[in-house]
């Protein structure tokens, strides 16, 4: 993942005007579940972000696809899209990378879109 220094408004009007190229949007409400921010890269990925640091947590289907519903069709359609959690230990990263991959396996956005799913570690 390539960090951004173009950094969108955290409005839905900011996601709105993501493009092809790099940014990094946080939203400004929580109403995106199971999402706490969305990085586009210059490459063409799209990843939709959770830190993972409590036992509670939303399942991220609907935050991807309010995220889905909110890029213009140019940008979604034209993305590689990636769910990413960050979490504080490689076993809570392999946990969390197998439930949701299992869970998003048959997921998809719009007319058959992927969501591939990562992790990180995050040490603190």
């Amino acid at each position: 993942m390539t960090p951004s220094n173009n950094i969108l408004p955290g409005t839905l009007g900011g996601l709105k005007s993501a493009g092809r190229s790099d940014f990094y949007w946080i939203p400004s409400v929580v109403n995106f579940p199971g999402v706490d921010s969305v990085l586009g890269d210059s490459e063409g990925n799209l990843f939709t972000c959770q830190a993972i640091i409590a036992g509670d947590h939303k399942d991220p289907e609907d935050g991807i696809k309010k995220v889905w519903e909110e890029l213009l069709p140019t940008v979604r359609n034209e993305r590689i899209w990636h769910y990413v959690i960050v979490t504080t230990t490689e076993a809570d990263a392999a946990m969390y990378r197998a439930k949701f991959s299992t869970l998003l396996q048959s997921f998809r956005l719009g007319r058959g879109t992927q969501v591939h799913v990562c992790s990180s570690v995050l040490y603190l």
